[in-house]
C-alpha cells in the first residue's frame, strides 16, 4: 500500500528499566496517546494498552496509507537492544503487533527517519551486536505495506547518531551526524538528503561537535537552526546556545543565539 499523507501527531510512549538494567516489561509501561490536526482535536489524555516491548530513547512514525484505512505508528530504534525491535501501534483498533525487526539491535535513531512516497526510511544510528556498538552507515529501508521481508541496507557516507530537520522541505531535509568517543568514533557530518532518492549533499560542518542536537528549519528566512546538545570529551562550549545556518548563503553564521535556562 502506497504512503502519500503523513498527519502530524503526537503518541508518547513512557517506560523504564527495571532495576536489574533487564527489558522492561508490560506492567512498567503507561501508555498515553494525544491527537491533533486532521484526525480529531482533544484536551485529554487517554490511556492506551501498553506495547509488546517497552522503549526509552527511541522515536516513531505515523503511516497512513493512501486509501485511509490504515493508521499505524511505528516505533523503534531504542532500548532494550539486545534485538532489533519495532512495535506498531493502530490507531483505529488501538492494538499493538511486533513489527519487521532490524538486523541488529539499534539505538540513538532519534528523529532520523521518515516517509517517502512508498517507503519507510531509518537513517544511522549507533548498532549493537555480539556486545559491541559501532556506528550505522547506512539506511534501513522497507516498502509501506510490507511488513514480511528484511530491511534493505543502503550505504551512506555518513553515520552515527543523526539529528534531521522535522519535515520535507522541496523533498529535502537537512540532517547532522556523527559521534565521538561514546559508543564509537565517526566523523561529524551536516548534509542535505533528498527524501525520495536519499542523494546526499555534503554541507560546511557547524562551529560545535556535538551529539543529541536537535534542528529547526525556519522556511521563511532560509535558515537551519541547530541547538546544541551534548557535549563531546572534548568540547568547550556550552550547551545554552543556539547555532544558524544560512540555506541560501551554505554557511553557518557568526551569529550565535543565547539558550535561557538550558540543561
Amino acid at each position: 500500500i502506497a504512503t502519500v499523507l503523513i498527519v502530524v501527531t503526537t503518541i508518547i510512549v513512557l517506560s523504564h528499566k527495571s532495576k536489574s538494567g533487564e527489558n522492561s516489561t508490560a506492567d512498567q509501561i503507561t501508555t498515553s496517546f494525544h491527537t491533533s490536526g486532521s484526525f480529531k482535536t482533544s484536551s485529554n489524555w487517554t490511556p492506551l494498552p501498553p506495547p509488546p516491548i517497552g522503549f526509552q530513547e527511541g522515536t516513531g512514525l505515523l503511516v497512513v496509507a493512501d486509501d485511509g484505512k490504515q493508521r499505524d505508528s511505528w516505533f523503534f530504534g531504542g532500548y532494550p537492544i539486545d534485538k532489533g525491535y519495532v512495535n506498531i501501534y493502530n490507531i483505529d483498533t488501538q492494538k499493538w503487533r511486533l513489527g519487521p525487526f532490524f538486523p541488529w539491535g539499534l539505538h540513538h535513531v532519534f528523529n532520523a527517519a521518515f516517509v517517502s512516497k512508498t517507503h519507510l526510511v531509518v537513517l544511522g544510528g549507533i548498532i549493537y551486536e555480539d556486545g559491541k556498538h559501532r556506528g550505522n552507515n547506512a539506511a534501513l529501508v522497507r516498502r509501506i505495506g510490507d511488513e514480511k521481508s528484511p530491511w534493505q541496507e543502503i550505504e551512506l557516507p555518513v553515520g552515527g547518531v543523526i539529528s534531521c530537520t522535522p519535515f520535507d522541505v522541496d523533498g529535502k531535509r537537512w540532517c547532522y551526524s556523527g559521534e565521538q568517543r561514546g559508543y564509537c568514533d565517526v566523523p561529524f557530518r551536516f548534509f542535505e538528503i533528498e527524501v525520495e532518492t536519499l542523494e546526499i549533499k555534503q554541507l560546511p560542518i557547524p562551529p560545535v561537535n556535538n551529539t543529541h542536537t536537535t534542528l529547526l528549519h525556519d522556511v521563511e528566512r532560509g535558515m537551519i537552526y541547530m541547538a546544541a546538545g551534548r557535549k563531546t570529551i572534548d568540547a568547550k562550549h556550552t550547551l545554552s546556545q543556539m547555532y544558524k545556518f544560512d540555506l541560501q548563503k551554505s554557511q553557518w553564521l557568526p551569529e550565535v543565539l543565547d539558550i535561557p535556562h538550558s540543561a
